[in-house]
């Protein structure tokens, strides 16, 4: 049972070793694909639209308490309207668009 156990270890740890070896090689194709911003503009990014988003929910609910609705759809149940879904990107989509465009426009 003991043998079992450690054979059952280092096979596992060789597998994962040889599978983390061929992730490691693929992967810098991909980041190149998937982001063009590098990873100081991705973060940039990703600060932006996410502040962003945070301000589109902050005007959307003082939208929603200057009209005095609760929910304004109830298209998915339990989940409020799909303007309550979508606040924070109806603000910050244009933002992350915009900001790519002026920054990183070819």
């Amino acid at each position: 049972m003991i043998c079992a156990y450690v054979y059952l270890l280092v096979f596992i740890r060789i597998l994962l070793a040889d599978l983390a070896e061929k992730i490691l090689l693929i992967h810098p194709y991909f980041r190149g694909i998937t982001n063009p911003f590098g990873v100081q503009g991705a973060m940039v990014m990703a600060g932006a639209a996410s502040l962003v988003g945070m301000f589109g929910n902050l005007v959307f609910a003082a939208i929603k308490r200057d009209r005095g609705v609760k929910v304004w759809s109830h298209l998915i149940p339990g989940q409020g309207g799909i303007i309550d879904q979508l606040d924070s990107v109806v603000f910050a989509a244009p933002i992350f668009y915009h900001l790519t465009k002026f920054f990183w426009a070819a």
